[in-house]
């Protein structure tokens, strides 16, 4: 009867996954899955040049400099990625669950 609480003049509006949401975490999986596999065929890469032993396809002073530079932008690769992955577990952290209907559709629309 009243303006608040459950009475029939207070409708709550229909509440829906949050799209944004959904993105971040999608994004989240791609960066974790793609930075671990990139990361692995770097180091084979790397192990496989320079160093000593009859499994190096490329041995040499040249070739341990290429395995000290790529090892090293490994390793800068992968400190970027997990930079950016912490961004993303913050900007997840920081998302609703749900939103309004009429916010999945602003979202959307800025996406496109």
């Amino acid at each position: 009867m009243g303006t608040g609480g459950n009475g029939a003049n207070s409708a709550s509006p229909q509440m829906i996954d949050n799209p944004r949401l959904t993105d971040l975490r999608s994004l989240r999986t791609y960066l974790s899955t793609h930075t671990s596999a990139m990361e692995g065929t770097l180091r084979r890469a790397a192990s496989a040049i320079g160093g000593k032993g009859d499994d190096q396809s490329w041995v040499g002073p040249a070739a341990n400099r290429w395995r000290t530079d790529a090892n090293g932008k490994r390793t800068h690769v992968k400190a970027e990625v997990d930079r950016l992955i912490s961004e993303v577990d913050r900007a997840i952290a920081g998302c609703p669950a749900k939103v309004t209907v009429n916010e999945a559709k602003l979202y959307d629309a800025d996406r496109d």
